[in-house]
């Protein structure tokens, strides 16, 4: 199974656990995990499949796109350790899951899932971890992204490419490489509303962007530019609301200003989001602007809802403040 949301992970520990633990990875990949290799906790010479120590944890995530980590080891039942090693993955933007050895006890705990046969612990369950809640939200993108391509798009896109390619020179569809859930790269659609220019991907456009066209302001003033992305959901890349997507550069920069921006990414991204409808979208020319960005995208993570989707839409829509600050 190669799918796009395929959990690429790591185990920690070398103990029967984590070799239980791969066996049921390698052999049940319809489960979503992919096992890359064995992390132990101090430095070990020539063990197979070992591929570092846990202090090596940051660069071997970056190398190998590592977006969850098991441990196996009972050394982390002690709180001090765990929490350490949860503030460490959230900096990185990696999940987390403990997987006890004493599997009967483990039973009386809250916050369980399940690979396999083994149970396992998540210390940090947000909503959307909920398989149930995950449907629900996709079923829900499914519809409306369906809706918005059969009434609207199938009549609006003809006008507008139209109007693109008589405004000025270049490609009706300006596409991006952005990040997306489990922090894993895909390629977001806009309508261009730009001229053709080599900063697209590290520059942000500002209110008196010479690069935009005048038929590129009115897009992004009504936000009609975003209206491609309904695709990227249909598709399952992205979702109706959620955390806007960032370009790379942004990510690569905001990530090393901002302690737990890849937090953002334990969600698809939106085409809407909490953010956005309170006025925080637009330039970040200032880094407090981002770090409200982030503030909202993390309460909006920790307590999602399907009505609160709903009520965003809504505000999107009918909202003054989801217009406020457009370029």
């Amino acid at each position: 199974m190669k799918g796009f949301y395929v959990h690429r992970v790591f185990i920690l520990g070398s103990n029967e656990m984590s070799i239980l633990l791969r066996h049921i990875l390698n052999s049940n990949p319809m489960l979503g995990y992919e096992f890359v290799g064995f992390i132990s906790e101090k430095p070990e010479i020539n063990k197979k499949d070992v591929l570092g120590a846990l202090d090596e944890l940051a660069p071997l995530v970056m190398e190998h796109q590592i977006d969850l980590l098991f441990v196996t080891l009972t050394a982390y039942n002690d709180l001090t350790k765990s929490k350490e090693l949860l503030s460490t993955c959230n900096k990185l933007g990696v999940r987390l899951r403990f997987v006890p050895e004493n599997q009967y006890w483990s039973k009386f705990h809250r916050n369980l899932e399940s690979v396999g046969s083994l149970v396992i612990i998540n210390p940090q369950e947000i909503p959307l971890d909920d398989l149930n809640s995950r449907f629900i939200k996709r079923l829900f993108d499914i519809l409306f992204s369906s809706l918005v391509i059969i009434f609207v798009i199938s009549w609006l896109f003809p006008i507008l490419c139209a109007m693109i390619k008589l405004s000025s020179k270049g490609p009706i569809f300006f596409r991006q490489k952005r990040t997306g859930i489990n922090n894993k790269t895909f390629t977001c659609l806009k309508f261009r509303s730009m001229c053709l220019n080599e900063d697209a991907d590290i520059k942000q456009a500002t209110h008196a962007d010479t690069r935009i066209t005048s038929m590129g302001r009115f897009l992004r003033r009504s936000n009609l530019d975003e209206f491609p992305q309904f695709f990227n959901v249909f598709i399952g890349q992205m979702s109706v609301v959620g955390p806007r997507p960032h370009m790379l550069k942004h990510t690569e920069q905001y990530s090393e200003l901002i302690e737990y921006y890849r937090v953002r990414h334990y969600v698809k991204p939106g085409i809407t989001g909490w953010a956005q409808v309170n006025g925080y979208r637009g330039v970040t020319d200032e880094l407090w602007k981002m770090e409200k960005r982030v503030e909202y995208d993390m309460n909006y993570l920790e307590n999602w809802t399907l009505w609160w989707d709903i009520k965003i839409i809504f505000m999107t829509i009918f909202g003054k403040r989801s217009h406020k600050n457009a370029t």
